[in-house]
């Protein structure tokens, strides 16, 4: 390659690097494609490569600096850009630690409101049980009452049965022994 052709290899690629550049600028960072490194000097821009922009590496430094007496418009222009993106993306990334913060005060209240409901979970559960042993223990009174009641009914109906057998028969009954209110 000669230096012709050097020097117009040199001017396509900062050309083409101008193009991106303003381009991401001009749409924000967010059309920056993913895993694409942006440049944050010139001689990073320099030795940028990316094929599936058209980037290419440019080999001499001296080609790439604003003073230079063919280039050093396209290099200056070039240089705006990337002081222009890292103004963005200083933003952007100001506004994601923002976003986790908030995120992250959002997940503490929320990771909190979780525990308390775990807890007022956990003491509704330990009250459920032991009303529910309570529960059991009143059924089965109950069923033992049930019980006795069935049993003394009987010894009731056996003793009236008696009492009647016995004013039957013409025996004398206790006074103490004759109740006027039935069962």
């Amino acid at each position: 390659m000669n230096n012709l052709e050097r020097r117009d290899h040199v001017r396509r690629q900062l050309e083409r690097r101008r193009e991106v550049l303003a381009e991401w600028v001009a749409n924000g960072m967010s059309s920056v494609p993913e895993g694409t490194r942006v440049p944050v000097s010139i001689n990073q821009v320099r030795r940028w490569e990316d094929a599936r922009l058209g980037i290419s590496s440019i080999g001499s430094p001296s080609s790439c600096t604003t003073t230079h007496p063919v280039h050093g418009a396209v290099v200056r222009e070039i240089d705006r850009l990337v002081r222009e993106l890292a103004v963005q993306r200083a933003a952007r990334l100001k506004r994601k630690k923002t976003g986790r913060a908030k995120r992250q005060r959002r997940f503490a209240v929320l990771e909190s409101s979780v525990a308390s409901a775990a807890n007022r979970y956990a003491v509704l559960r330990a009250e459920l049980d032991e009303t529910k042993l309570r529960l059991r223990v009143a059924e089965q009174s109950v069923a033992t009452f049930k019980d006795e009641n069935t049993g003394l009914r009987t010894e009731v109906r056996t003793l009236k049965a008696e009492l009647a057998r016995r004013a039957a028969s013409g025996a004398v009954i206790p006074i103490g022994m004759v109740r006027r209110d039935p069962l």
